[in-house]
């Protein structure tokens, strides 16, 4: 940890939040995003907070998501990592944190005296639940229905591929009812809330989110008809459909502000074929450079092995 040049960063983020908030953009808002509660220190975390109090600015970090940086803050600072956010000032409505599953409450952490759950409510703080990246992590929420009750402030993110929210609403339902032990839990309304009124809730904006005067015009229409499938079936209840069956590429038009920025499914301007194969030469790169950044400098094959390849196998998917 180099505490001098996590302040420097800050300073320098500090400075770029000033600029934005002076230029009078309506569209961008700047928030203060420490990375992770396990790689900044306590003095920096409480500049942050302070901070976002006196430019009036929201926060973000990563908490309780996973059960070494868990065990490594409570072996630290014998707190658990909401407990350590609490001390520092964080844990205040204008934080949001990204995960937030593998919290004291949690039967996987088996830790005595959880308050976790207790102190989050209390404070109403929000959630980034990103349920298709940690169910790929074999993980959970461990309940949705107990962090709703207790007063969280569930919205839901996507953190990684596929960057789908309709996807992200349907496995935040089906794993919020499994979890929760309830059919009646993370209903359609509810995960769908969760994507668009609780998410502009945790930025303090009440102009985002929803279809009201006075509230910007953001407005998508998305096609029901499967784009020619019978993905949807019949419809009644057009939310639970789109959380049920739908899929970001069911989006046919966007207007951002009022201004139409995506019609008939088409983005003016974007080539995507042309970002699929910028995309895929970075991913490369990135990939062959694995071994220079990784603590235990593993190859990307014996980090991530092909699913039926063996290191002796591979195949270079940039000739494919």
């Amino acid at each position: 940890m180099d505490e001098a040049e996590g302040l420097r960063a800050f300073q320098e983020a500090l400075e770029f939040a000033k600029k934005v908030r002076e230029s009078g953009g309506e569209l961008i808002s700047p928030i203060l995003a420490p990375r992770r509660v396990d790689t900044c220190t306590a003095e920096l975390l409480r500049q942050t907070a302070r901070a976002s109090r006196k430019l009036g600015i929201p926060m973000a970090t990563h908490a309780a998501y996973n059960v070494i940086e868990f065990y490594e803050t409570v072996r630290q600072y014998r707190m658990t990592p909401i407990e350590f956010l609490d001390s520092v000032g964080m844990l205040r409505p204008e934080l949001n944190i990204g995960h937030a599953n593998l919290i004291a409450d949690s039967p996987r952490m088996n830790y005595s005296g959880a308050r976790d759950l207790d102190l989050m409510g209390k404070n109403h703080v929000s959630i980034s639940h990103c349920p298709i990246n940690i169910v790929g992590r074999g993980r959970v929420l461990d309940s949705w229905e107990k962090y709703q009750k207790a007063g969280v402030n569930l919205t839901i993110g996507s953190d990684t591929y596929p960057r789908d929210m309709m996807m992200n609403m349907r496995e935040a339902s089906h794993h919020g009812k499994v979890m929760s032990h309830n059919l009646k839990a993370a209903t359609a309304a509810e995960v769908f809330t969760a994507a668009t009124l609780n998410g502009a809730k945790s930025l303090g904006r009440d102009d985002l989110g929803r279809l009201a005067p006075g509230a910007r015009a953001d407005i998508i229409c998305t096609d029901l008809t499967g784009r020619g499938t019978l993905r949807y079936g019949p419809v009644r209840d057009p939310i639970r459909s789109i959380v049920e069956c739908g899929v970001g590429d069911d989006v046919d038009t966007v207007i951002v502000n009022g201004i139409l920025r995506m019609k008939n499914g088409k983005i003016p301007g974007l080539d995507l074929d042309s970002l699929r194969a910028e995309v895929q030469q970075a991913a490369e790169q990135i990939w062959q450079l694995l071994p220079s950044w990784d603590l235990l400098e593993r190859t990307v094959d014996q980090m991530c092995p092909l699913s039926f390849c063996t290191d002796e196998d591979h195949i270079d998917l940039s000739r494919a």
